[in-house]
């Protein structure tokens, strides 16, 4: 008789553990909990007269989508903390859970509709180039994480680095280059996150951009030819051919290089165009895309 009772107890401990497994809802550390917002931008060193965390924006809009409508935030602008990488958002974002992956969209222009976007026309200083320089993370799936959000921006322009060399005739201490001007291109255009960059119209107007000189190199006995290097930051687009131009002053002589061939910038990727100063004729060049990190070589000569 006693086996008979110890059966049933063992039985009814094995029913009421298997119910109690049942009932168990594991709990959601994350549901509720603030989201600590980070961020960093592709190729650092490229963004002109910046070093460390200055490199980054001040400010930018976020976008996450969760499970549930209660935890979404469309557009949240978030503002960088003062000589840290964290960003504070205009209002509390919250975690909707740590068990579903989210969608998180990041650019430094509004996330809402069509954005005017544009190049500045003078980026002589390193601020011109910097508010010139659109940053984008597109659209990244995410796992939700008492880390937080780590924003990994990217460039949605062109970039063009101008290197000069200059005939021994004009060979100085000092940069003899003046009224670097970059002709040609359309200045602004509409960009839509998610779709991308408007088409631009053929008869659009154009702008001159000045862009900054990031060095000069005077002559040595190693190096007998002063060079200076210039960076601008332009829209993409293609120019038809005979419209990308630069034209500079060296002393009281005027310079002007032409491309003879169509020129298409695409967004996110960076040219280089090497020019010789001598003489007064301009040999073409031509352009082929490339990662924003590499170099992309136009060759150009002035004979």
């Amino acid at each position: 008789m006693k086996t008979k009772y110890l059966a049933f107890a063992a039985a009814a401990f094995m029913l009421a553990s298997c119910s109690n497994d049942e009932d168990f809802v594991p709990q959601d550390n994350l549901k509720d909990t603030p989201i600590t917002v980070t961020a960093g931008v592709a190729e650092l060193t490229t963004r002109a007269g910046y070093e460390g965390a200055s490199v980054l924006p001040e400010t930018f809009y976020l976008g996450i989508d969760q499970v549930g409508e209660k935890y979404d935030y469309p557009n949240m602008l978030m503002t960088k903390a003062t000589d840290a990488n964290t960003y504070t958002p205009e209002s509390p974002l919250l975690w909707a859970g740590g068990t579903d992956n989210v969608s998180v969209t990041a650019a430094t222009f509004s996330l809402e509709g069509a954005q005017t976007l544009e190049a500045k026309t003078d980026q002589s200083t390193a601020e011109g180039v910097k508010n010139s320089d659109h940053l984008l993370m597109a659209a990244t799936e995410v796992a939700p994480s008492a880390n937080g959000i780590s924003v990994d921006f990217s460039h949605i322009m062109s970039k063009v680095i101008l290197t000069i060399t200059l005939g021994d005739e004009f060979n100085q201490a000092e940069n003899p280059i003046s009224n670097v001007t970059f002709k040609g291109t359309v200045a602004s255009n509409n960009y839509t996150v998610g779709t991308g960059w408007a088409t631009i119209a053929e008869d659009a107007a154009t702008t001159d951009i000045i862009p900054l000189c990031n060095a000069y190199t005077a002559p040595a006995t190693d190096t007998p030819n002063a060079t200076a290097e210039y960076e601008v930051i332009l829209v993409p687009q293609t120019v038809a051919a005979d419209g990308f131009t630069v034209t500079f002053n060296v002393g009281d002589r005027v310079f002007k290089w032409t491309s003879a061939s169509a020129v298409t910038l695409e967004g996110g990727n960076k040219y280089t165009l090497a020019l010789t100063a001598g003489k007064d004729i301009v040999s073409s060049a031509t352009f082929s895309a490339s990662a924003w990190s590499d170099n992309n070589n136009l060759s150009g000569e002035t004979e």
